[in-house]
């Protein structure tokens, strides 16, 4: 059978039904023709069926809604009188149909393959046209650009890819992992009885020698065996510069690699020398468990004094941005540190981590995702590698355990309490105070009216007096009786529960710093003009435009969702504030990444109470779809404050 009368058939088994015209599509040819194909189609197998005196393999038939089904099919018989152009079609196993089944198809294909092919044999493979496929592999060539593989051409050879095997390999598993051509297909490297094998293998060794792997990371771990156990078949090894061996050797992850190594070799009757042993030990290294509690009896990874040191930058990054000061949090610390351990591993073999939360981290935790991002600036100024939101999100949940465990008690409050009667009755107001309300409170300082003058109100959350101030506080007051009765202990305590009042947010949004309708051609002519008009209006330093610069040099701000959040690389203005920039065109943030929505925060250089409620709010707003293209639609000061406040 022609092959296009058979690629005809496989879109019409694959679609159940489909138009005319998208047919015509497919098959890069117009409607007419394809009426024309019908019709031969129907031709063969009813004279196939009469030859041999069976009942018809089927027939293509033009429904009502102007669709085209396969009737009454005999798909063993069907397929079969197709013949050796259709050997690998089966129903629901479709080959590439879909752009994106074609691009998955090419990139297995030419990753595989160790010789030349033209673009004419592999537009006769996909049935598609040769400018399909030349599309198609502008697509592929970008994918291949990730791991730092391109496409080779020479005339009357075809096409190739070049570069390590070792990328070639990090690039294989990540299309096999990334979904396979056809749901419930097998990769064409990569099967289920494979992975199964492989799994038994990695289960035994690691058992044995004690060694954990994040459940989450297992599967990718055992394509990437599965991957290399293909290769090797093939003659294709992965070489290692010997003193990067030597590295390696010396490694615990290197003896379990040893072990798992063994273990594959006698399944599938393959030899590993060293440096495929040392291939795994790098997986074992970038796969290992994301984060452990304080209380567990063992830790399997050694922390080394260069991950410590990016821990605490990325702290330290944390402070300076956003003035949250996480640097006494044991937990936090370890947590990235376990993380950044194998994760360190991942970004300097390009290895892929997927992360099936990220949507969830992203809108449950949109603070904690700000900080990640600003965090993740320092490991990719550290590694000199990119990094993926799967694993910015990982790195998110470090911070959102952070502030749970903030969280996981009424907030406790510093007061002042105030009396007249001396220091004596202040001390027995003090005690009965810690007596009813201890779960709330961690300071409380006294004093008598004459000494509020000498108070530092930095750390206060309110002022308890049980006289008249006559005065303006900068905290909260509430006057009270000294012996408190049970009315007077219920209105205490109710004050003590709130939380941190939302009103104020707006005080950091200011509408001569709202421009809508901003009109910039690219990214830098955004940035420049929203930090001059910052400073015609605002006391900021001469500096500021090269301080927020310096930071975007750092790694892009772009949150995606159409929202960039520029910022100095360190806090310069007496006060906290944000201008925001409503653009009618979008403008190129960073690769692939748009922006329409520029928020330019700059800290307060001096501790503020209110901020994290800020932060809260602000980023909520920055990563809801729907609120930010609500903003963009109404370009109005007035939706901005009631999106903040809703």
């Amino acid at each position: 059978m022609d092959e296009k009368l058979a690629k005809l058939i496989e879109i019409v088994c694959a679609e159940g039904e489909i138009s005319p015209v998208e047919l015509a599509e497919r098959l890069d040819v117009s409607v007419r023709t394809v009426r024309s194909y019908v019709s031969r189609i129907n031709e063969m197998l009813a004279s196939a069926s009469s030859a041999d005196a069976t009942s018809p393999a089927g027939r293509i038939e033009m429904r009502s809604s102007s669709v085209y089904r396969l009737e009454a099919a005999d798909h063993d018989r069907l397929f079969a009188l197709m013949g050796d152009t259709a050997a690998d079609v089966a129903p629901g196993a479709a080959t590439p149909v879909t752009e994106e089944q074609r691009v998955t198809y090419l990139l297995s294909d030419l990753l595989y393959r160790t010789g030349w092919i033209t673009i004419d044999d592999l537009a006769q493979i996909l049935f598609v046209s040769r400018a399909t496929v030349t599309e198609d592999l502008r697509e592929v060539e970008r994918r291949l650009g990730r791991f730092d593989l391109s496409v080779e051409r020479r005339p009357r050879y075809g096409i190739r890819v070049v570069g390590q095997e070792l990328k070639r390999r990090l690039c294989l598993a990540a299309v096999s992992a990334g979904g396979s051509i056809a749901a419930g297909a097998e990769s064409p490297l990569v099967s289920h009885d494979a992975l199964d094998a492989i799994d038994a293998c990695v289960a035994e060794a690691t058992k044995r020698n004690g060694f954990q792997i994040n459940a989450l990371a297992r599967q990718n771990l055992l394509v990437h065996i599965a991957v290399a156990v293909s290769r090797i078949r093939e003659g294709c090894y992965v070489p290692m510069e010997d003193e990067q061996l030597g590295r390696i050797v010396a490694t615990r992850e290197f003896s379990v690699a040893r072990d798992v190594a063994r273990l594959v070799a006698s399944r599938f009757d393959i030899s590993l020398p060293d440096e495929e042993v040392a291939y795994i030990a790098i997986h074992l290294a970038g796969r290992q468990r994301l984060y452990f509690s304080l209380d567990a009896p063992e830790n399997d990874l050694v922390i080394s004094d260069e991950v410590w040191d990016v821990v605490s930058r990325m702290i330290e990054r944390v402070w300076d941005a956003f003035r949250f000061d996480f640097r006494d949090d044991l937990e936090l610390r370890m947590n990235l540190a376990q993380h950044v351990t194998p994760l360190s591993v991942r970004m300097r073999f390009n290895m892929r981590m997927d992360n099936p939360l990220l949507s969830d981290i992203k809108h449950r935790y949109p603070l904690a995702w700000t900080m990640a991002v600003e965090a993740s600036a320092v490991l990719i100024s550290t590694y000199d590698a990119t990094l993926s939101d799967e694993e910015i999100g990982y790195i998110a949940l470090s911070f959102a355990l952070a502030f749970e465990r903030l969280k996981g008690g009424p907030a406790r409050k510093n007061v002042l309490i105030v009396c007249a009667s001396g220091a004596g009755s202040a001390h027995l107001l003090e005690n009965r105070y810690r007596r009813e309300f201890g779960a709330y409170l961690d300071r409380i300082e006294t004093c008598d009216v004459g000494g509020i003058d000498d108070v530092d109100f930095t750390h206060i959350d309110y002022v308890f007096t049980t006289v008249p101030l006559n005065r303006t506080l900068p905290v909260p007051v509430r006057e009270v009786g000294f012996f408190l009765n049970e009315g007077e202990i219920h209105r205490v305590r109710e004050a003590l529960e709130v939380r941190s009042s939302a009103q104020g947010v707006e005080s950091y949004y200011d509408e001569s710093l709202f421009f809508s309708h901003f009109e910039a051609a690219d990214k830098n002519e955004a940035l420049d003009r929203l930090c001059a008009l910052v400073s015609e209006r605002r006391q900021v330093p001469t500096n500021f435009a090269e301080l927020v610069w310096e930071r975007e040099g750092a790694a892009p701000t772009a949150f995606g969702n159409n929202v960039s959040m520029p910022h100095p690389a360190t806090p310069c203005t007496q006060d906290t504030f944000v201008a925001v920039a409503l653009l009618d065109e979008p403008v190129l943030w960073a690769p692939d990444v748009t922006v329409r929505a520029i928020f330019l925060v700059s800290v307060s250089t001096s501790t503020e109470k209110n901020l994290q409620d800020f932060y809260d709010r602000t980023a909520r707003l920055l990563t809801s779809e729907e609120d930010v293209k609500t903003l963009i639609s109404r370009q109005d000061f007035t939706t901005l404050l009631e999106l903040l406040n809703r």
